[in-house]
């Protein structure tokens, strides 16, 4: 079902790369990576066999742990409010190569 969904989708793209078309449509037709798991065919390049592995991860790792809602900030406060995404380490590191980004877009001469 995926498979034909996606190749539809590629289809109504125009100008879509044929080289791109039967590398996504191997990716669907490999992920379950064996034969026994009922891939039809066997991971036959890099990014298959990375998508199939993350997949078997995906597939076996335990669900997540519920976050709790709040933090307190000390047994005797109220509690506070729990971290959010906008200040994730990865966030962080997005913002700062964004407006690094930014910056040198600002200056042409480093790109001379």
């Amino acid at each position: 079902m995926e498979f034909e969904t996606v190749s539809k989708a590629m289809d109504a793209i125009e100008g879509f790369p044929v080289n791109l078309r039967t590398v996504v449509q191997h990716l669907l037709i490999s992920h379950h990576g064996q034969y026994e798991f009922g891939s039809p065919k066997l991971p036959m390049i890099r990014e298959a066999l990375a998508f199939h592995y993350l997949d078997d991860l995906d597939s076996n790792s335990p669900p997540p742990a519920p976050r709790s809602r709040s933090i307190p900030a000390n047994p005797n406060g109220p509690p506070t409010a729990a971290p959010s995404a906008a200040n994730s380490r990865l966030d962080q590191f997005l913002k700062s190569t964004s407006a690094k980004a930014e910056e040198n877009v600002a200056n042409p001469k480093l790109f001379q």
